[in-house]
């Protein structure tokens, strides 16, 4: 094939069918190493996505548990210092009601027979 000017392709000498055969098979197995690569990415995102799912759960959770455990902090405050007056009350009647014992028993001492 003398003389024929060599075929060209986008500009440039086209090659033999063997030398595009075997980019192909090359460019094919880079995709597909691409691929799988991207698959593993995916697998490992979606993994991730899921474990913050759980700790976003946790936290609220957390939160919530510390929320009751103000509350009922609050709460018991509350009730000690209820506890507390309610106490005072008590030991107040109690000195009144053992001076009015005493006055009572005065009296009863002191008057005659």
């Amino acid at each position: 094939r003398e003389g024929r000017e060599p075929l060209k392709v986008l500009e440039k000498e086209a090659l033999a069918l063997e030398v595009y055969q075997q980019r192909y098979k090359q460019l094919q197995t880079e995709i597909t190493d691409e691929q799988v690569k991207l698959a593993k990415l995916v697998q490992e995102e979606n993994a991730l996505t899921a474990q913050a799912q759980n700790l976003r759960k946790e936290i609220a959770q957390e939160q919530l548990a510390e929320l009751r455990s103000r509350e009922e902090q609050a709460l018991l405050q509350t009730m000690r210092y209820n506890t507390v007056a309610e106490g005072e009350l008590l030991l107040k009647r109690r000195h009144a009601l053992e001076a009015r014992l005493k006055e009572l028993l005065g009296t009863t001492a002191a008057a005659p027979r």
